[in-house]
């Protein structure tokens, strides 16, 4: 599993490059670049994973546990952030260029502009966006209340010292 987190992570850059040229990409396009995003963070993912388990359990441990944790952690962290970010701005820039399409479309035909009609018809439109930005965020806030968890661990051990 670690080869394949260090693949990922050293891939971050380009992942981060290629969700930004999505922007004008047709729907079936982008769906398909999500999924394989999905797969390809499925490791990052099972790390998170796999601490949540330890800490669940709520047994003490060694203070290596938490240095270890707190490394490993942050890394991941660091390679969710751009990514996590880069999908809101994805969503975001779909959603805007999905309404003035469909406003500047209506306008032209001479039909009643509806907006909040349109405000969900985009919302529609970049649902799969959102939901894989979701899932991105739901794990980057795992890492980051794990992290703080360790941080508090290790303080409380060294204060007591």
């Amino acid at each position: 599993m670690e080869q394949n987190v260090d693949r990922i992570v050293k891939d971050t850059t380009r992942t981060v490059m290629s969700i930004r040229d999505l922007r004008e990409t047709p729907t079936e396009v982008v769906a398909e670049f999500l999924e394989k995003l999905l797969i390809d963070a499925t490791d990052v993912f099972n790390l998170i994973g796999s601490y949540q388990t330890a800490f669940f359990d709520g047994k003490e441990h060694h203070m290596s546990f938490y240095y270890d944790v707190l490394d490993a952690l942050t890394g991941a962290y660091m390679y969710l952030s751009p990514i996590t970010s880069t999908l809101k701005a994805l969503e975001k820039n779909r959603s805007v260029r999905f309404f003035h399409a469909e406003k500047i479309a209506c306008e032209k035909a001479g039909n009643k502009f509806v907006q909040g009609a349109t405000e969900r018809a985009s919302d529609n439109f970049v649902q799969q966006e959102n939901y894989i930005k979701n899932i991105f965020d739901g794990y980057l806030d795992s890492c980051m209340v794990a992290i703080q968890t360790c941080r508090t661990r290790i303080r409380e051990v060294e204060t007591e010292k």
